[in-house]
């Protein structure tokens, strides 16, 4: 009955369809305007007002025209941070509200390509107030690498609150690398003089469902010391990430193994063993959750500086898809007398290894009220307009109805390379304005 009420919803869909379906065997895909079009109707099915300037457009060239606006305006600032000409950057940056300043955050990126939906990530996020750091792919190209080290100088000349990771690594699809790049990237967030209150860790490719205002709204409810962590009990599918040890192709963490269109970041993923896995560290129950956190500087203090969170990173390195285990784990741990201040010292650490540690599940409900990350998996309610790549919808204009139903903090998966305007509509409906370079 579901599936036919979603039939008879979108029943007056169907000539925009059938069109589509015709020129796509013609070799093309839906134009602009009856991409617009489509949308518009959707959106007013689902009783949603939000609009953005390419859903108003009046005929195809219109549509065309602002499409070329959008991109020319992005090329331009483009050259001007490959000019270093700081001022049009500059003058782009939203400061915090009130509200806002009250409870700072600090937000670690992860990214391997795509600077176009690096920078609109970026400038959705970034606030004076708040603390930033971006962990680089170590096989990034030079070009992407320039022009992410140039934006970031362009802001920290005024406002010293981003940086770049110390330290690149090689990050791998499905690897313990993209946990490590998380870890790194919040041991230097921790080290830096900044009174940040939570931690924030998002990639690239992913954009904002609400702004950062309505974001610490949510995180001022919070009843626990932690945040929000997503946490669930494995099934059985899951659990056989840890039966075995894990381990990469020769020359995977050098990008010299075999690579897709996209890069090594995903074609050398982990490869199961023969070696059967060890017990987890003092006999934990693994949990398991999305890998988008949102948590306390003491939560944060300790999954860096606890010795059980150290042997649990150690633990993690051969086991398949870490960075969805090591925060959900920690977080249902609570170890009695454990020093939660930045500066532990190690003799209070050693008396710590003393303790026993035990898992306790029944604040599970809390951690969770708040999803930090929403994704359209293949095997989801959702037809994806876009394109699947490993079984995630890579999300396109026609899928934006859907996005604007998912309640998170940001969405993934975008790509400027198959649709930029996906990103800018957002942009435009979050924050109500068309910004102009």
């Amino acid at each position: 009955m579901k599936g036919l009420y979603r039939c008879k919803r979108y029943f007056y869909l169907l000539p925009f369809l059938f069109i589509s379906t015709l020129t796509l065997m013609m070799g093309t895909g839906p134009g602009c305007f009856e991409t617009s079009l489509m949308v518009r109707r959707m959106l007013l099915d689902q009783n949603l007002n939000n609009t953005c300037k390419l859903l108003k457009c009046r005929s195809e060239e219109d549509c065309k025209n602002i499409k070329e606006e959008n991109q020319l305006r992005f090329q331009k600032l483009q050259s001007d941070i490959l000019s270093n000409r700081c001022y049009s950057i500059l003058s782009r940056v939203k400061h915090g509200t009130p509200e806002e300043l009250e409870v700072p955050l600090s937000f670690s990126i992860l990214a391997h390509r795509d600077f176009q939906q690096l920078f609109n990530l970026l400038e959705a996020v970034y606030r004076p107030h708040n603390l930033y750091c971006i962990q680089l792919d170590s096989k990034s190209d030079a070009a992407f690498v320039k022009q992410v080290s140039l934006l970031v100088q362009c802001l920290s000349e005024v406002h010293n609150n981003i940086f770049i990771s110390k330290k690149s690594i090689s990050l791998i699809w499905q690897h313990s690398s993209l946990l490590e790049g998380d870890l790194l990237a919040l041991q230097q967030l921790l080290e830096f003089p900044h009174n940040w209150q939570y931690y924030v860790n998002i990639v690239g490719s992913e954009f904002v469902l609400i702004s950062n205002s309505e974001l610490v709204r949510k995180l001022k409810t919070v009843r626990n010391n932690i945040g929000f962590v997503d946490i669930q009990f494995p099934h059985s599918q899951v659990q056989d990430r840890w039966k075995y040890s894990y381990e990469l192709t020769k020359g995977a963490e050098s990008g010299k193994a075999d690579t897709t269109l996209f890069g090594s970041y995903y074609k050398n993923v982990p490869r199961v063993t023969s070696s059967l896995k060890s017990l987890p560290p003092k006999n934990l129950t693994i949990m398991y959750g999305i890998k988008n956190v949102a948590i306390s500087r003491k939560f944060a203090d300790y999954v860096i500086n606890d010795e059980l969170s150290k042997e649990l990173r150690v633990w993690l390195k051969d086991v398949l898809v870490a960075v969805e285990h090591f925060y959900p784990t920690l977080a249902t741990v609570f170890i009695k007398n454990i020093n939660y201040n930045s500066n532990i010292n190690n003799n209070n650490s050693t008396e710590n290894l003393k303790q026993i540690p035990f898992q306790d599940f029944s604040f599970n409900k809390d951690l969770v009220e708040f999803q930090m990350r929403k994704t359209f998996w293949l095997n989801s309610d959702h037809y994806c307009y876009g394109q699947i790549r490993r079984e995630i919808c890579v999300l396109s204009l026609l899928d934006l109805p859907a996005i604007l139903q998912e309640k998170g903090f940001v969405m993934n998966k975008f790509d400027s390379d198959l649709d930029p305007s996906v990103v800018t509509c957002l942009n435009e409906m979050i924050y109500g304005l068309d910004k102009e370079a």
